[in-house]
């Protein structure tokens, strides 16, 4: 029997509610509806709540069909087995009606497309523009500190929720008709101690109890009207929470607060950084890259007129590892090479001015300067330097890379050979730690225990003494960035750097997959030997660059997948 109707959400669609003796499919395509005035037809998408009693159990509908004036419901039927009479003698208010379904489907094992569907057609009320919440009394706190607008139309959260009777079913954040689900199994969560209660924030949030939260809704929200906080109650009733102002913008602190957010749960870790942490920090990012300054450049020594190799050498951090390049290179200068240093650091640009004037004095090697203005990271850096190269091969090279004693750039016109070969797409060298131990020759992909199953770049035989080299490249899965030589034409062709790698890592293996992606083969250079001295730039082993890692772990991942290669 049907104990109560009323009219969904929207234009069209009717809540049927009572009791069945028997369950029936959830998804009916064609059902009639008797009323009064009329008979309407449509499909009928149920959900099923066991009762504690022996009147059956209950039963909560959604009858797709218009609303035209009617009058009161007779009976719905299916089948000959399937009649359902009507004791209702007149249409249920909306508002109650959608609160009463909340209720019924908060104590639903049912879940998936029908249920969502038939939540969705539950009325919900307008927000007035004021807190609804608090004034119910309830047993709970929910706060908001910060609201941030994360491009090109998504929007963070960042609040706590003390909730120790699990009061709270759903958050939901609502603007006009969208309306985006805050999944709690997405939030990164974060220490509070204002709301603080034993037991660590995975078992608040799992359990009830308090948390900090940062949260995110992709939207896309329009700039207004402001969005409000939709709070679901387990009894099914709604209320909303008015936000605070959203802020714009925050730049590379923002991202780096964010990425040194306390490490994730590792059952969560994968849906945090994927759902959460990541686009936010993505979002901030492109927003932060759409606006740089202009390159300057300084050219210091007569530069080559056509060369035919260019390396290009970011320097963050410090200054010290030019000179020491510049004095090892010059030992053997390559006549055909232009090098161009990226300074990414903002506040070294004084000082790199005079240590470059003191390196060309010093060395009489010709180098350019090309100061970024801003900290932009690894790939912005290499792709400024790709739109200042002239050469056709270029190489990617780290300012703690070094030739060994004597060599000078010999080495680099072997680095770019087998880049004449059309199906080469990039290529490594053999590098050294400075106890002359392996530090790369070449990559593979693994997955790291106690992180999501993702694939990450490995050094196989790090650390350990290298073995004799074969003469000649040979194919791998991927080199270092640290060292990689690259026809220009093909790494303008990709765009550059993937510039959705932030700040520094997994650059150099995007790269290279997204080379292979083309039909190319990575190689390595055996003979060509480097020294290596690695993550030697201040702030490498900073909180929030571990955070940066695995957001990038996470994209990489995403977009590349190289453990589904054969």
């Amino acid at each position: 029997m049907i104990e109560w109707y009323a009219p969904a959400e929207g234009p069209e669609g009717w809540l049927l509610c009572g009791r069945a003796s028997q369950a029936w499919p959830a998804r009916l395509a064609a059902v009639e509806a008797v009323f009064a005035h009329g008979v309407l037809s449509g499909a009928l998408l149920s959900v099923f709540i066991a009762g504690d009693d022996a009147q059956g159990p209950r039963f909560l509908a959604l009858f797709q069909a218009p609303r035209p004036p009617v009058g009161p419901l007779r009976q719905l039927a299916a089948t000959a087995q399937l009649r359902l009479q009507a004791t209702a003698s007149a249409i249920e208010d909306p508002l109650p009606a959608g609160a009463r379904g909340r209720a019924l489907l908060n104590n639903a094992t049912a879940a998936g497309e029908i249920a969502d569907a038939i939540r969705a057609a539950l009325p919900i009320p307008a927000w007035a523009g004021i807190d609804s919440l608090t004034p119910l009394g309830l047993p709970l706190r929910l706060v908001v500190d910060a609201v941030i607008q994360v491009p090109p139309g998504g929007i963070a959260i960042e609040g706590g929720l003390a909730d120790p009777m699990r009061l709270v079913t759903s958050l939901a954040l609502r603007q006009g008709a969208t309306c985006q689900l805050l999944d709690r199994n997405h939030w990164a969560l974060m220490p509070r101690p204002d709301m603080a209660q034993p037991g660590s924030a995975e078992d608040a949030i799992r359990h009830g109890g308090s948390t900090g939260f940062l949260a995110y809704a992709e939207g896309p929200f329009a700039a207004a009207p402001p969005p409000c906080l939709e709070v679901a109650l387990r009894d099914g009733s709604m209320a909303h929470l008015p936000l605070p102002r959203a802020s714009e913008g925050g730049g590379l602190a923002l991202i780096e607060q964010l990425l040194g957010l306390p490490r994730q749960p590792l059952a969560r870790m994968a849906a945090v950084l994927t759902r959460t942490i990541g686009p936010i920090a993505r979002g901030l990012n492109r927003a932060r890259l759409a606006v740089r300054p202009a390159p300057l450049r300084q050219d210091f020594g007569p530069l080559p007129a056509s060369p035919a190799r260019a390396l290009i050498i970011p320097l963050h951090g410090r200054l010290d590892f030019m000179a020491v390049q510049l004095a090892l290179f010059s030992a053997r200068p390559d006549p055909g090479c232009e090098i161009l240093y990226i300074l990414d650091d903002p506040r070294l640009a004084e000082a790199a001015e005079r240590m470059a004037q003191s390196c060309w004095m010093r060395f009489r090697l010709p180098f350019s300067l090309l100061d970024l203005g801003a900290h932009l990271g690894y790939a912005p850096a290499n792709n400024a330097g790709l739109a200042a190269a002239r050469a056709a091969h270029i190489c990617l090279l780290n300012a703690d890379v070094f030739p060994r004693q004597g060599e000078g750039m010999a080495w680099m016109p072997r680095l770019c050979a087998p880049l004449g070969e059309p199906k080469v797409g990039a290529v490594g060298a053999t590098l050294l730690f400075e106890d002359d131990t392996l530090q790369h020759a070449g990559m593979e992909y693994q997955r790291m225990p106690g992180l999501p199953p993702w694939p990450f770049p490995t050094h196989p035989g790090k650390g350990g003494r290298p073995g004799t080299a074969r003469p000649g490249a040979r194919e791998v899965s991927a080199v270092t960035g640290a060292c990689l030589a690259i026809r220009r034409a093909d790494l303008q062709a990709l765009g550059g750097l993937d510039e959705d790698c932030i700040i520094a890592d997994f650059e150099d293996a995007a790269l290279c997959e997204a080379l292979r992606a083309r039909g190319l083969s990575i190689m390595l250079q055996p003979d060509v030997v480097l020294y290596h001295l690695e993550r030697q730039t201040p702030g490498s082993h900073t909180p929030w660059r571990a955070g940066a890692t695995l957001v990038n772990a996470s994209h990489f991942a995403a977009r590349w997948n190289p453990d589904a290669q054969a």
